[in-house]
């Protein structure tokens, strides 16, 4: 086992918008064992853009 790490500077926000709810749905047909993690309420699905 190993670990990797990656640092990005750039701008992030949250998905709350439709385009969010499609993104969730598409990482959890992926991931459906992370349902409950994804669900909760002190979870946020973010994206970035990279500088």
């Amino acid at each position: 086992m190993h670990g990797v790490a990656v640092t990005v500077l750039g701008r992030a926000a949250e998905f709350v918008d439709k385009r969010g709810a499609v993104l969730l749905e598409r990482f959890l047909r992926k991931h459906p064992h992370l349902e409950a993690f994804a669900q909760a309420p002190t979870t946020a699905l973010c994206g970035a853009e990279a500088c």
